[in-house]
């Protein structure tokens, strides 16, 4: 006799039977089953039925009944929990964010990444863990100059907007919404602590559209080359001094932000991730293509998605709070290329 708090070995009603359990009541089957051994046949000989009818049980064409679900669970050893377990892991659920197709907007996407952190920052157990292909408005919206020119470039293409198809950058015509929320954003990061993770050429994707807009002529104002490119050097600049100390300090005031740790390696992906340790759980943030964002807190993923991390940091190069040759050295191959692109300043 159980007792109050013992389960039953079997808690099912014929409501249970649905097509989805009975799929995967014979998918927990078949793993059970030595390869030579024909499920069919097996199932036929259990439930007394011809092979036809054992198919389609297993098709889930005729749905089980009580008697003949209680024969498989015991002939093949699984229990209410086995079942329960096997529907977990088949329901990973993945919430979108995704910019409408009719009108794709960029401040929607900064909007859902503001709320993101401000929601995270107070439940946060330990370091939110970034993997980043290049720079972001995390690090770009001290500058309103760069903040405007990766906007634009997102938008013209990226999100393919019409009105910025045949335009030019102009360093006058900016988004005062857009500014804002990008200023939001920043003030949420300073005050996460992060391990980031960032491609080894991280650093290079901005001032290679600078060059591209400066030769095809894209500028609307000459001097605005010139502009952007003094004021990257300035960003990159306060982000080695950043790594130097461990820590994120305020471009303008110099005030003290939250713990910084940068790593970077050459294999880091082309989307932006965001890993958050919770408390008594996790949740994971995956940018694809199109600004179109996935989060989940299903453990199923999140739990290996942060055994992949681990994995990358371990086999990554650690910069943070490293001797100044290795932090210049990952800056240096950058500020080079800065120095090609004075060059091209006349």
């Amino acid at each position: 006799m159980h007792s109050l708090s013992q389960k039953p070995k079997f808690m099912f009603t014929q409501e249970t039977l649905t097509v989805n359990f009975q799929k995967r009541l014979f998918e927990l089957i078949r793993s059970k089953l030595d390869p030579e051994i024909n499920l069919a046949k097996r199932i036929a000989e259990l439930l007394h039925v011809g092979l036809d009818a054992a198919y389609k049980k297993i098709s889930a064409a005729r749905i089980l009944d009580l008697v003949e679900l209680h024969l498989l669970l015991e002939a093949f050893e699984l229990d209410y929990q086995d079942l329960e377990q096997s529907s977990q892991r088949s329901r990973l659920y993945m919430q979108p964010f995704v910019p409408s197709l009719q009108n794709p907007c960029l401040a929607a996407y900064l909007q859902y990444l503001v709320k993101a952190l401000q929601e995270v920052k107070p439940l946060l157990q330990g370091n939110l863990l970034l993997t980043l292909p290049s720079l972001s408005f995390f690090h770009l919206a001290y500058s309103p100059e760069l903040t405007s020119f990766y906007a634009f470039l997102l938008q013209k293409h990226v999100l393919n907007l019409p009105d910025f198809k045949h335009r030019k950058f102009d360093l006058f015509q900016t988004d005062p919404n857009i500014l804002q929320l990008s200023q939001s954003l920043q003030e949420a990061y300073f005050a996460i602590p992060t391990t980031e993770i960032w491609h080894a050429h991280a650093l290079g994707f901005l001032p290679k559209q600078l060059r591209y807009y400066q030769e095809a002529q894209l500028f609307v104002q000459p001097n605005a080359y010139a502009l952007l490119l003094d004021t990257y050097q300035q960003l990159l600049q306060h982000l080695e001094f950043e790594v130097g100390e461990g820590q994120k300090y305020n471009l303008h005031s110099a005030a003290k932000g939250a713990a910084f740790a940068l790593y970077h390696h050459e294999l880091v992906g082309g989307e932006q991730t965001m890993y958050a340790p919770l408390n008594g759980t996790a949740k994971v943030w995956i940018q694809t293509h199109g600004l179109q964002m996935l989060c989940t807190t299903d453990k199923h993923f999140t739990g290996p998605f942060y055994q992949n991390l681990l994995d990358l940091q371990a086999k990554s190069t650690y910069l943070s709070g490293q001797n100044e040759k290795l932090i210049a050295a990952f800056f240096g191959e950058e500020r080079r290329e800065l120095e090609k692109a004075e060059l091209m300043k006349g």
